[in-house]
């Protein structure tokens, strides 16, 4: 629910209030903050449970010198709510996979045979 922040009366001008607190622990976060959704202002809080699910193990990467071809695989236990890998390179999206390997090119690839 959206709200619009007044000041609170009787304290500083303009003054609405910070956050109160934040709290994390079993994997669940507790946010803690003022709103006056009600037309008092009152504490609130929205506690909601972070991903449990395990990161890759032993990644390995395996490049194709003469291509630049490059096959990425790790080890997932792949559990329920697994739904798919996520392949970033510098910092940006470049692909998805159900399987614990990726192949893709590596850009601008090249090299030079010094003899």
């Amino acid at each position: 629910m959206s709200f619009t922040p007044t000041p609170i009366p009787g304290l500083a001008s303009g003054y609405f209030g910070d956050y109160l607190a934040i709290a994390a622990r079993g994997g669940n976060v507790y946010p803690v903050w003022t709103d006056n959704r009600t037309g008092t202002a009152l504490a609130y809080t929205s506690p909601y449970h972070t991903s449990t699910m395990t990161p890759p193990v032993n990644l390995s990467a395996t490049l194709n010198d003469e291509t630049g071809q490059v096959q990425l695989s790790w080890e997932h236990p792949l559990g329920p709510t697994f739904d798919h890998f996520n392949i970033y390179r510098d910092l940006e999206l470049i692909g998805t996979t159900i399987w614990p390997t990726y192949i893709d090119n590596l850009p601008e690839y090249g090299f030079t045979v010094i003899t």
